[in-house]
């Protein structure tokens, strides 16, 4: 049931929901009291390999994972599961729910953590005139 509260929060990239043959790296989207924290597992990958952009209510997060030295153009493999190459990802998040102002990033670890602040929705006292 959160999984679907979830992806109706939130709207993903839609190549990644019919197997698009690029790679995806996982991402974790966590919600705190004042912002939202999205992790984004990219091992091998050196932050100036990284672009963070958000434009209008949309996040994204590009990069490009370099070939390991070890490995030469002429090896031959006999069997390759570790992806190297451009890779994106987008995620919607809903209109008005997020700040531009204040988001901040940082690499550790081979973990890209970004964090959104939330809009801050502000009351406004009615007063009373007699």
């Amino acid at each position: 049931m959160f999984g679907r509260l979830f992806n109706d929060f939130f709207t993903f990239d839609e190549s990644q929901k019919f197997g698009s043959p690029t790679y995806t790296p996982p991402m974790d989207i966590v919600e705190k009291q004042d912002s939202y924290l999205v992790i984004v597992e990219v091992p091998g990958t050196s932050k100036d390999n990284l672009k963070v952009t958000f434009h209008g209510n949309v996040l994204n997060v590009e990069g490009y994972r370099p070939r390991l030295p070890e490995e030469e153009q002429t090896d031959k493999f006999h069997h390759s599961e570790i992806y190297f190459g451009p890779f994106k990802r987008s995620i919607e998040f809903p209109q008005g729910t997020v700040s531009l102002q204040g988001i901040d990033s940082y690499y550790q670890q081979g973990f890209l953590y970004i964090s959104i602040p939330k809009k801050v929705v502000r009351k406004i006292e009615i007063k009373v005139e007699d």
